[in-house]
């Protein structure tokens, strides 16, 4: 981790320089930024008044190019704004604000948490102090990875070959380390998303309680102040509780249910009804539609979500976003490469489903005891929780899709845990017994192999080999 956070030049990260710009804005200004009203913003920019909102720092201007919507890139046509913005750009004869904060309408808990590292670091450079801030998302990385092996140890407590090859899978993830390694709430929202994870699968082995109600709710709330996607735990968390207490049992789960949304509900209410009273909305994406318009469907009629799922060229990107793309898509790999890491993936995974549909339709041996019974039961419930975890957080990236051309593969890797069980499974299902040990010391040693292959042959070479 400490690798990546000094391989990657400054600023490249994906939307980093607005990460960084919010950041100062907090720990500056104590407050959160502010998007521009796009129709307040044209009627101040043709009086020539200055407008509303927040702007991404001209000292960062340098790093325009890994920004959005950032005019004009050193040494173009527009020769006068290498040193400083331009104040609009155009689309169709229709100005557009340069350089606003579009990271404004993010909730705000990573960037407080990140505040205390700015601090101890404003006496050196702005480059120093990303680095510094970068290094401070290694912690969240740490917790998915640790988190991961607790989610194993809770679906299947004494199976050392899964205990071994998820956390590997996760800790050598190329995307998900990357983040682990950048400035960028993400990691956060991750962290947390699987910490969730870790409750869900606690409760569906040792059962709900009014405690660990209250303990998901309040992770739940912390999660809706680190980014809106946590809202996909929602029905994960409402299955799980009626799943284990019985769909019967009114009485049982419905206050469990209440106390949850209780306290995430409490704890997140605040940012949301600033949302409200600022933009009209809870989330911001009209004002993100009408400022981002160049990276939507332009008038166009937008594509459907089965549009979206049966697009070859979207799965496409989003299978190398989730190994490679480094930033903004900066940094290709070969297809070969995507080749055998898409066939690898898919056998794990159907021989993970056959595996499942085994489980479900086997019957319990005579001589099986109820707690035995009731254990293989939940441990079905959990994997199938996995895999719903899986289709919510793709389902959810293909929603984004019909209203954004700006889809990423980053938006679904909250799921990146359950997905490594899944496949993990498959393969342990394809390993005989005695196999087993030498198949999770392949897993680490192809994971590895394939972080040395990536680093060696495309990121180092793109940024410091003038490949």
């Amino acid at each position: 981790q400490a690798f990546q956070v000094v391989v990657f030049p400054p600023f490249t990260g994906h939307d980093e320089v607005a990460h960084f710009a919010y950041i100062q804005t907090v720990a500056d200004e104590r407050r959160v930024p502010l998007m521009p009203d796009l129709d307040e913003w044209r009627a101040a920019y043709d009086r020539g008044d200055d407008p509303a909102g927040d702007f991404l720092p001209v000292d960062l201007y340098r790093y325009q190019r890994y920004a959005l919507d950032w005019c004009c890139e050193k040494g173009s046509n527009n020769g006068q704004f290498d040193q400083r913005p331009a104040a609009a750009w155009s689309l169709f004869g229709q100005p557009f604000p340069n350089g606003w904060q579009y990271a404004a309408n993010h909730p705000p808990l990573y960037y407080v948490l990140m505040s205390p590292v700015y601090w101890a670091t404003e006496s050196l450079s702005i480059e120093s102090q990303q680095y510094a801030i970068r290094a401070a998302a290694i912690p969240f990385w740490l917790g998915i990875v640790w988190l991961s092996f607790l989610i194993v140890r809770n679906i299947f407590p004494r199976d050392a070959f899964l205990g071994i090859t998820v956390p590997t899978f996760v800790a050598f993830q190329t995307q998900l380390s990357y983040e682990g390694a950048m400035i960028n709430n993400d990691i956060l929202s991750f962290a947390v998303f699987t910490l969730i994870l870790y409750q869900l699968t606690r409760g569906v082995r040792l059962g709900f309680t009014l405690p660990r109600a209250l303990g998901i709710g309040l992770v739940l709330g912390l999660g809706l102040l680190s980014k809106g996607t946590m809202i996909t735990a929602a029905p994960l968390i409402a299955v799980a509780i009626v799943y284990r207490v019985g769909w019967r049992n009114l009485r049982r789960w419905l206050p469990l249910g209440a106390a949850t949304v209780g306290v995430a509900a409490a704890v997140s209410a605040p940012w949301y009804a600033y949302l409200y009273r600022t933009y009209g909305n809870f989330d911001g994406l009209e004002q993100i539609r009408a400022l981002q318009f160049a990276h939507t469907y332009m008038g166009q009629e937008s594509p459907s979500l089965w549009d979206i799922f049966w697009n070859w060229d979207f799965v496409q990107w989003r299978w190398r976003e989730t190994w490679a793309e480094f930033g903004w898509r900066l940094i290709h790999v070969d297809e070969w490469l995507l080749g055998i890491l898409g066939i690898v993936c898919a056998v794990l995974a159907a021989s993970a489903v056959v595996n499942l549909g085994r489980l479900y339709f086997s019957r319990s041996s005579p001589d099986e005891t109820d707690a035995a019974a009731g254990s293989r039961h939940h441990q079905r419930f959990a994997l199938l929780l996995m895999v719903m975890t899986v289709i919510l957080a793709y389902g959810a990236v293909l929603q984004f899709g019909t209203q954004f051309t700006l889809t990423q593969a980053r938006y679904y890797f909250h799921a990146l845990v359950p997905l490594a069980i899944i496949l993990m499974v498959g393969l342990r299902q394809l390993l005989p017994v005695g196999w087993r040990p030498y198949g999770a010391g392949g897993v680490l040693v192809a994971m590895v192999a394939l972080n040395v292959v990536i680093y060696t042959q495309y990121v180092i070479p793109y940024w410091y080999l003038g490949s």
